[in-house]
């Protein structure tokens, strides 16, 4: 984090404001967003979404994008992974940071765009379907967001661990994840794209028609796999 002071990282408002005027007061500089991000810090400090989309220049018209991890829904599995990822919260709160963050970035015109990993060390179908959970909650109180799945690689203080393989550790709850995220996708881009596509009427038409069926014949190619191999697609 950002010139972070604090052992329990609270963000440093402050130095994270200069930052982001500094950026903004470059010459030529019309527009920016922030890469990646965390989500405990958004909760810990809602003013400070606030005054980053000021400087920023959001509004209704113009969304700004950030790519948090949120890695699990599953509150026991960030305590046996990452407690430290919660932090200035306990991990017994995780999901309802997550949560308050996407309310939070929402209502500020933040648009999330969050990695989940499958196939963490130690996690049990109940972890996935823990987060099969909170995908659905946030789904649920209409907040926009886009949220993909991306498989466990073992780095840093996870080297000695194995990487999962997709195809040989697939299971049922682990395919149900991955088939709402997606689905969740096609929702998204039947929202945004109207407000973001800015090109003439008939490109605007094909990026939508590509995007929105496109979407959705994957998604058929899904089910019809995820059929082929004995999974239940649990309808939400």
């Amino acid at each position: 984090m950002y010139k972070v002071e604090s052992k329990e990282l609270y963000p440093n408002r402050e130095a994270i404001e200069e930052l982001f005027s500094f950026i903004m007061n470059i010459e030529g500089v019309k527009k920016a967003n922030p890469t990646h991000g965390s989500l405990a810090p958004i909760v810990a400090d809602p003013e400070l979404i606030t005054s980053l989309t000021k400087i920023l220049g959001g509004n209704k018209n113009n969304w700004i994008g950030i790519q948090p991890g949120f890695e699990t829904g599953s509150n026991i599995l960030i305590e046996k992974t990452m407690p430290r990822k919660a932090l200035p919260f306990s991990p017994s709160e995780w999901e309802n940071v997550v949560f308050n963050a996407v309310k939070i970035l929402n209502e500020n015109y933040w648009l999330p765009a969050m990695t989940l990993i499958i196939g963490l060390p130690k996690e049990t179908e109940e972890d996935v379907i823990d987060t099969i959970n909170l995908v659905k909650r946030l789904e649920n109180a209409g907040f926009l967001f886009i949220v993909a799945p991306l498989a466990f690689v073992p780095l840093a203080a996870w080297r000695n661990e194995q990487f999962f393989d997709v195809e040989k550790e697939i299971d049922e709850a682990r395919f149900n994840l991955i088939y709402y995220c997606w689905r969740h996708t096609i929702i998204e881009i039947d929202r945004l794209l109207p407000r973001l596509t800015s090109v003439g009427p008939f490109m605007k038409y094909m990026i939508n028609f590509i995007a929105k069926f496109g979407s959705r014949a994957m998604l058929k190619r899904m089910e019809k796999w995820g059929k082929k191999q004995g999974y239940k697609i649990t309808r939400l």
